[in-house]
């Protein structure tokens, strides 16, 4: 069940691509990404994310994120590869952008969710196994590599910096 418009405007396009594939043979590949970052973005993510207000709010998309250089990865493999007829892909970052274990997140705010399958740390609770398989997707960045479990932020390395930066 679709509950927002954004979602439903989303669908829609995804099922109309679907047709037009198949009526013209066309190769349409869909990704979807969740809340994308820059490296230099991620130390707004404890004052955005962190309280309970919006633990609970983002709880919509499953506390997913991802980095600006794992999008332009998904989107040039998604380019080169063939034969994907019409296909839809959740790219996200590998963890979630909480601090708190994906289980205990889980747990909290999903209790009468059972899962398929164990959850491994801060592991993305977006299914990214396709993304991986079919285009060869490996998410690379995390905003663990930026800052630290307080919201501090760690010294940045020469290839962290902002790409509006270089």
């Amino acid at each position: 069940i679709v509950k927002s418009s954004y979602a439903m405007a989303k669908r829609l396009t995804e099922i109309l691509s679907d047709m037009y594939s198949k009526l013209t043979n066309t190769q349409i590949v869909s990704l979807r990404f969740a809340n994308i970052y820059e490296p230099d973005e991620y130390e707004k993510i404890p004052g955005m994310h962190w309280n309970e207000q919006q633990k609970d709010i983002q709880k919509k998309n499953a506390w997913a994120y991802c980095d600006v250089r794992d999008a332009a990865q998904a989107c040039l493999l998604a380019v080169e590869k063939n034969n994907l007829g019409n296909d839809v892909f959740h790219i996200t970052a590998p963890d979630t952008i909480m601090k708190e274990p994906s289980e205990d997140l889980v747990k909290r705010f999903f209790p009468d969710v059972s899962l398929k399958r164990d959850i491994k740390g801060y592991e993305t609770l977006m299914a990214i196994d396709k993304a991986k398989k079919i285009l060869g997707y490996e998410p690379r960045y995390t905003w663990r590599n930026v800052l630290n479990n307080d919201g501090s932020l760690k010294a940045l390395p020469e290839d962290q910096l902002s790409l509006s930066n270089i």
